[in-house]
């Protein structure tokens, strides 16, 4: 490619297009990581509670919590 006088400035004005390209490629990463981070905050702030409800005609009944009185040993504990 023969740009004769005009080189150096086409080669600069290619470099600067391909660095200004990279900068919006970087600001994009940055918002897309900054969502994801908020919405990661959110989730791990409020989990939601999951409720198992037995299959209609499984003929499985739901079991009741345990109710002891007595507080279970904890792991590594003798009781």
């Amino acid at each position: 490619m023969n740009l004769g006088a005009d080189r150096g400035r086409a080669l600069g004005a290619l470099s600067e297009a391909f660095l200004d390209g990279l900068h919006l490629c970087l600001i994009i990463a940055a918002a897309l990581t900054l969502v994801a981070a908020a919405v990661g905050a959110v989730l791990l702030r409020s989990p939601r509670q999951s409720v198992t409800r037995p299959v209609a005609g499984s003929g499985a009944a739901p079991v009741a919590p345990r109710e002891t009185g007595a507080a279970e040993p904890r792991l590594g504990q003798r009781g």
